[in-house]
């Protein structure tokens, strides 16, 4: 789940050049909260009992 989110925030928020750390945690931190808010969560399409079949 970590990589799946890790993913999406590269290609939402950090495809350009931020200039310092600073502005780098307001982005993340901006994204994060719009994120909560939408209650956005993953959608598993792979359940434990297909990996036992």
């Amino acid at each position: 789940m970590v990589e799946c989110e890790l993913s999406v925030l590269v290609r939402q928020c950090l495809q350009r050049i931020i200039p310092d750390t600073k502005t780098l945690e307001k982005e993340v931190s901006s994204w994060e909260c719009e994120r909560n808010t939408n209650k956005v969560c993953v959608d598993w399409r792979f359940r434990t009992e297909d990996a036992l079949s």
